[in-house]
């Protein structure tokens, strides 16, 4: 994958912590991860069972932790993490995560 090569994009990734005192802390579990994120077809979306428009696919090298239910900030915009697989092609393993833009 060529684009993970240079990728032209930068998210945190982001976990929900653990309820203290009625409150939920948000910890950044790894900061400016290279990556690429690109909208996801109508296609793709109804298969993820996202609206046409929130759907998008971020691809990153397999270093960094990303797990469903995360939250990946980029560009100042914030997405849930829906789903998450890996790929082992040789010598480049990736994750592709779909994400779901958070509209506010």
């Amino acid at each position: 994958m060529s684009m993970l090569q240079n990728p032209p994009h930068v998210a945190d990734i982001k976990r929900l912590g653990v309820p203290v005192n009625g409150k939920r802390t948000v910890a950044t579990v790894a900061a400016a991860v290279p990556c690429f994120i690109q909208p996801l077809s109508a296609e793709a979306s109804a298969t993820y069972g996202m609206a046409i428009g929130t759907g998008f696919m971020m691809f990153t090298k397999q270093e960094y932790p990303v797990q469903t239910g995360d939250q990946v900030v980029s560009g100042g915009v914030t997405y849930g993490v829906t789903a998450v697989q890996y790929f082992n092609f040789g010598n480049n393993p990736h994750y592709e995560i779909a994400l779901n833009k958070e509209v506010k």
